[in-house]
C-alpha cells in the first residue's frame, strides 16, 4: 500500500478501500468479527491514491481485532480481462470466416480425433462440432476414395514427424 508500518497500524479500513467498496464493508466486518474468514478480491487505494486489485484474505483475532493480508492482483486480473477479450474476438472471427478450423491428434496406438473443431463445420459440412468431436469417422468417411490413401499416408508423416502438412481433396456432402 505505500505505507510504512507505523502509517498502516494507524490506517482505517474505508480509508484504504475504494469508494464504491464501502457498501460491503459493514456486512463482511460483522461476518468476520463472528468467525467468518474472509478472502476476496477488493478494490483498494494505495498511499499516493492508486486504485489497484487486491487479493484479501482476512480473520478477526478476537477482541475487536483482525489480521489481513493483502496481495497486489491488478496485473493478473489485466492479463486475464485481455485474454477474455481475445477469446472473444477470436470466436467472433471464427463464426465470420467460412472455413472449418480444427485441432486434431493423433495418439501413440494410431487412433485420432479432434480436440477442437469449429463452430462453421455445421454450415460447411453439415455436421455438429459435438458429433465430429464424438467420432472423427464422420470426416474419414466424407473423403473421396481416390484421396483416401495419400491424405492417410500424408497425416502419417506429418504426425511421425511433428509438422502439420497441406492437401487439398475431394469429399461427399
Amino acid at each position: 500500500l505505500g505505507y510504512t508500518l507505523e502509517e498502516q497500524m494507524k490506517q482505517t479500513l474505508p480509508s484504504i478501500l475504494a469508494e464504491r467498496e464501502h457498501p460491503l464493508l459493514n456486512i463482511e466486518v460483522m461476518l468476520m468479527m463472528d468467525g467468518v474468514e474472509h478472502h476476496d478480491k477488493w478494490q483498494l487505494r494505495r498511499k499516493d491514491g492508486a486504485i489497484f486489485i487486491g487479493d484479501v484474505i482476512a480473520k478477526t483475532l478476537g477482541h475487536g481485532r483482525y489480521f489481513a493480508t493483502v496481495r497486489d492482483i491488478t496485473a493478473r486480473e489485466q492479463a486475464e480481462a485481455a485474454l477474455l477479450e481475445s477469446q472473444r474476438q477470436f470466436q467472433r472471427m471464427l463464426r465470420t470466416v467460412p472455413v472449418v478450423l480444427y485441432e486434431y491428434v493423433m495418439d501413440q496406438d494410431g487412433r485420432d480425433h479432434f480436440l477442437y473443431v469449429g463452430p462453421k463445420c455445421r454450415d460447411v459440412l453439415e455436421l455438429s462440432e459435438s458429433d465430429l468431436l464424438a467420432y472423427i469417422g464422420l470426416i474419414w468417411n466424407r473423403v473421396h476414395p481416390e484421396y483416401l490413401p495419400r491424405l492417410r499416408e500424408e497425416n502419417l508423416k506429418a504426425v511421425r514427424c511433428g509438422q502439420s502438412f497441406r492437401m487439398e481433396s475431394r469429399m461427399f456432402l
